[in-house]
């Protein structure tokens, strides 16, 4: 990502010697240092975070370009879109390939490897469009289950939602 020495340096320092107090009696009492490891709620977290997923997105982008994620063409001069990302949530647009799941599995395995960060598979889910026939293959290789259109994402409409209602309610 470019980021200089200092910065590296600095960034060690917050990770590997982040002082702790012992609250007694609402005082900060015995000074130690954890060693390693920043702590839950450190303000810090998020920006780390952000930093080590970006090596996440960078594995996507070489996929697309090495055709290991497909993606959906987003005009007609071809340019493409293999994923999205909010925050910790991601979406991959993969084609309908057994080959390509198989790769998507390596890079988040690999992801996991790398910034010892867990994905939970269990609340990863599968959305299939245009008759997608490896679905269930697709959803075994990768530990997910399998969801259908219309659907909601982080509060928004996703696919035909128009046919989700009737009489103006939600089915």
């Amino acid at each position: 990502m470019g980021v200089g020495n200092l910065w590296r340096k600095r960034i060690q320092g917050c990770i590997s010697n982040t002082p702790i107090f012992v609250l007694i009696n609402g005082s900060a009492h015995s000074k130690f240092n954890t060693g390693k490891g920043i702590t839950h709620g450190d303000p810090l977290s998020p920006f780390l975070f952000l930093i080590v997923s970006e090596s996440l997105n960078i594995m996507f982008q070489i996929g697309h370009e090495t055709g290991h994620i497909g993606g959906f063409a987003v005009n007609a001069n071809g340019f493409k879109v293999s994923h999205l990302r909010y925050a910790d949530d991601t979406l991959v647009f993969l084609d309908d390939s057994t080959e390509q799941m198989n790769c998507l599995r390596y890079y988040l395995l690999g992801f996991e490897m790398v910034s010892v960060l867990r994905i939970n598979f269990a609340k990863c889910s599968l959305y299939g469009v245009a008759n997608a026939v490896n679905m269930d293959a697709m959803t075994a290789m990768l530990g997910c289950k399998t969801e259908s259109f219309p659907s909601i994402y982080l509060g928004f409409p996703l696919g035909d939602i128009a046919a989700s209602f009737q009489n103006g309610k939600r089915l």
